[in-house]
């Protein structure tokens, strides 16, 4: 049956497709850069963006440390003038108190000023050297710092002086209040002279305070005389007052301080006119100072960093801004393309639309037209398709003709499988009934061999029971064997004992015969001895008549020991017919016992096949109802088949009847 497509066949369709974006507004074009490529654009911006984005990369690390190592230089400027102030501060407290506390201080301070001022002229590890504008400035304050050393180094050679004088200051207060206790306490022939030395030690240590609290050192030279005056009144004093005698021994450690300070005035008038020398230039050095700082924030202001890092900030802005302005230009450029692609494209569309609807009527043969616009593969692929339409039209055509003759081929073929099926299933129902007789004999087959196994192994377990008797026989005769043997043995050994009897017998009476003819022999002696041998052949007489009991007895154990000889003979004899008759029934039993044997294994391989028997006939009892079961199946596959060779019957005719309406629906193609 024919078919149609979706197309638009009048000139108004073209109107839904027309381009309703507007040209670009004309921009400002940049000579030479605007006629090149927009990669090429993109490329010589994205080169020109890096270099300036490496520069102001650059300028903002070097404007960043320049920055940094100005405000470090600034901060060592201002505790150089912190420095300076401590130090004239700590030189006058120094200079005047004498104290070690301040002594140190003016040395720590002193060593951290020039730290300090090495670090801004050769440079540490975080600062580099000065250079530049403050480099003068700091050239300056350094000749002026060495200046200062040299006053710092006389204000420091004055330090034992100072602080002398400052531990003379405790004996001061000591001295002069047991001057005052003694004056006090004196008896009027000494009170004249204490208060004097009161008097005169108070002018002694009056004059060594004006030296310590002042500059002025003149006085230091009345004090020689007062010394040597207070020395006389001391003599003068009782030397046995305790203390008179501390208070001269006080006197004599303050006269020493006193000697030292008089001898080195001259170093202590240089060491404090350096303090106040210090103290005077301190504002010289300040307004050096003052000057080294202005110089460094100068320095700090005037960077070409910054102007660097301002004008490569400016270029990136500008840079970016034309690098949008080419990304706009490009999107215009872009968006004119692509409206006049879309002129070009829906006018292929609607002509390839105007191509199909010959397609769309059933016409096979129609083509369309292939150009290089959009629709030029749309169209070489449809013109593919119509051909492969067109061969499969055909195809069906063709198919449909021979599925029309084989399906009348078939309706044939499935009347006589019905046919045979019914045939089939008759013949199956007729085996199963054959099988189930089967089945039944050999079950009654299994039974009996099921009883003849129960019977074998009764059998067996009989002969079993047989065989350990007569295994236990034969190890009873083998017991008797063994005893019998023991007693023949000990019998002979009897033999042979009654053997030694009747040779230690004979022993005896050849002894007995010896003592006969010995008391023969004495009582012949004795009767000739007449009288005298009367009493000796009456003992005579009785050894003969023991001498014959003893052989009489002699002879008696030796028939007897003969008698047991004999019957210890006879013994053995019967013992061992006995043992041979022992061995004989043993042998018989053992024989009796491998036939038992032998009926075991006949028993047992007996049992065996019997059992073998009744699982075979399990087995092929078994096997029968497996048959049985899949002659069932068989029938109702037969049955099911029977009944599927009718559906399939229908289906054929279903199928020719498709056939025939399938060849009628290409009938319509124009091939």
């Amino acid at each position: 049956m024919a078919f149609k497509l979706p197309f638009a066949k009048s000139s108004t369709a073209l109107a839904k497709y027309k381009d309703t974006s507007q040209k670009a507004s004309s921009f400002i074009r940049i000579p030479w850069f605007s006629n090149q490529s927009f990669d090429r654009q993109l490329r010589i911006l994205g080169f020109l963006l890096m270099v300036f984005l490496v520069i102001a990369a650059v300028s903002t690390y070097q404007d960043t440390r320049t920055s940094g190592e100005t405000s470090r230089f600034v901060a060592q400027a201002s505790k150089l003038q912190l420095l300076a102030l401590q130090l004239a501060k700590h030189a006058e407290v120094a200079s005047i108190s004498g104290e070690n506390d301040a002594f140190d201080a003016l040395l720590n301070t002193r060593a951290e000023f020039t730290a300090t001022l090495n670090s801004l002229d050769q440079g540490s590890e975080d600062l580099p050297a000065t250079t530049g504008l403050a480099r003068g400035s700091l050239d300056i304050l350094l000749q002026k710092w060495q200046r200062q050393e040299l006053l710092l180094n006389q204000v420091e050679e004055g330090r034992p002086l100072l602080v002398t004088l400052e531990r003379g200051a405790s004996l001061q207060r000591d001295m002069l209040h047991r001057a005052e206790v003694i004056a006090l306490r004196a008896p009027p022939v000494y009170s004249p002279k204490a208060f004097r030395l009161q008097l005169l030690l108070e002018q002694i240590v009056g004059a060594v305070q004006t030296v310590q609290t002042s500059s002025s050192i003149d006085i230091l030279a009345t004090l020689p005389n007062k010394m040597q005056a207070a020395r006389a009144l001391f003599n003068e004093l009782p030397q046995t007052d305790s203390d008179v005698l501390e208070l001269a021994e006080e006197f004599d450690g303050y006269q020493n301080v006193v000697g030292f300070i008089i001898s080195n005035q001259s170093i202590l008038l240089s060491s404090r006119q350096a303090a106040q020398q210090l103290l005077g230039e301190d504002e010289r050095m300040q307004a050096l100072m003052q000057n080294l700082l202005k110089d460094y924030e100068q320095s700090g202001a005037n960077r070409i960093t910054t102007f660097l890092v301002a004008i490569s900030g400016g270029m990136l802005l500008l840079l970016l801004m034309l690098l949008s302005k080419i990304y706009l230009d490009e999107s215009q450029r872009r968006e004119q393309d692509s409206a006049r692609i879309n002129r070009q494209n829906q006018q292929a569309i609607l002509r390839l639309m105007n191509e199909l609807s010959d397609l769309a009527d059933g016409d096979l043969t129609a083509k369309a037209t292939v150009s290089e616009d959009i629709t030029g593969a749309i169209a070489d692929s449809i013109n593919y398709t119509t051909d492969e339409l067109r061969k499969l039209v055909a195809r069906v055509i063709t198919a449909s003709e021979q599925v029309n003759k084989a399906t009348t081929d078939a309706g044939t073929v499935t009347k006589g499988l019905l046919s045979a099926a019914s045939k089939q299933a008759d013949e199956i129902r007729d085996a199963g009934s054959a099988v189930e007789l089967m089945t039944r004999s050999i079950q009654e087959v299994d039974s009996s061999a099921a009883q003849a196994s129960q019977v074998a192994a009764r059998t067996l377990q009989v002969t079993e029971q047989g065989a350990k008797a007569v295994q236990t026989s034969v190890e009873g005769m083998d017991g008797i064997r063994e005893q019998i043997q023991e007693t023949s043995k000990r019998i002979k050994r009897l033999g042979e004992s009654s053997q030694e009897i009747g040779e230690i017998v004979d022993l005896i009476s050849d002894i007995t015969e010896q003592t006969n003819v010995l008391a023969l022999n004495a009582a012949i002696q004795a009767a000739s001895a007449g009288e005298a041998g009367r009493g000796f052949a009456v003992v005579a007489e009785e050894v003969q008549r023991l001498a014959e009991r003893s052989g009489e007895a002699t002879k008696q154990i030796g028939l007897l020991v003969k008698t047991i000889q004999g019957d210890t003979q006879d013994a053995v004899t019967a013992m061992e017919k006995s043992t041979q008759g022992v061995v004989e029934g043993a042998q018989l039993a053992d024989d009796a016992g491998h036939s038992l044997q032998e009926i075991e294994q006949a028993t047992r391989e007996l049992t065996d096949l019997v059992n073998s028997i009744s699982v075979s006939t399990q087995v092929q009892t078994d096997m029968a109802q497996e048959v049985a079961a899949v002659m069932a199946d068989i029938l109702s596959i037969s049955e099911q088949t029977s009944k599927g060779t009718q559906l399939t019957s229908a289906s054929v005719n279903q199928l020719e009847g498709l056939a025939k309406e399938l060849s009628g629906s290409v009938s319509g193609f124009k091939l």
